[in-house]
């Protein structure tokens, strides 16, 4: 019989976050470590029948790496707790974007490019991130992207540069740490 864990609650935004008296926030970073810790304690076939397709993982990763990013590890806080939450983050995050089965919303640019940046080049090298061909990825989203910052650029002066400025800046961070996602991205004609 398979296990069974408990969801993952989704991690807060600032203005949620800012209203939790710190009692209240260690107890959630304590059942965030708690629950990764179980997910990376599962077998390799555990895993993929049980994390690997668990949506609460995303809704607690994609927004622990947006908020992180945007803001730095210090709103984690300086206990021991916060410590480990952020080491087991990136031990679950590597973990699934190493399964064959990866869930998309790790897979989407925005997602690896905020991993990225608060693990930095160093880190993410260790993980082995390799982005998957079988499933379209990363042509699919690489394409996507690259078209709207294309059409964007091509406007020049005569349209609004802060939103492709904000995707190249958020970009960097994925491309700097990933040579894979950078010659993706700037293979010129090979992308369909």
């Amino acid at each position: 019989m398979a296990p069974s864990l408990p969801p993952f609650a989704p991690f807060p935004e600032t203005t949620w976050r800012d209203h939790m008296v710190p009692e209240e926030w260690e107890a959630c970073l304590s059942l965030w470590v708690s629950l990764a810790e179980a997910h990376m304690a599962l077998s390799d076939n555990e895993f993929l029948q049980l994390s690997a397709k668990d949506e609460s993982i995303e809704g607690y990763l994609v927004p622990f790496m947006k908020e992180t990013a945007l803001s730095g590890i210090t709103i984690l806080g300086s206990s021991n707790t916060a410590s480990l939450l952020l080491f087991q983050s990136y031990y679950l995050s590597s973990r699934l974007l190493r399964a064959p089965s990866t869930p998309t919303k790790l897979l989407q640019w925005e997602f690896l490019s905020d991993f990225s940046k608060v693990y930095g080049k160093e880190s993410i090298g260790s993980t082995d991130l390799h982005l998957p061909e079988a499933e379209g990825y990363p042509r699919t989203f690489f394409t996507a992207l690259k078209k709207s910052l294309i059409i964007a650029l091509d406007t020049g002066i005569k349209g609004d540069l802060r939103i492709p400025e904000a995707r190249l800046k958020h970009l960097n961070h994925l491309l700097h740490a990933s040579p894979e996602a950078a010659e993706l991205f700037l293979a010129g004609n090979r992308l369909p």
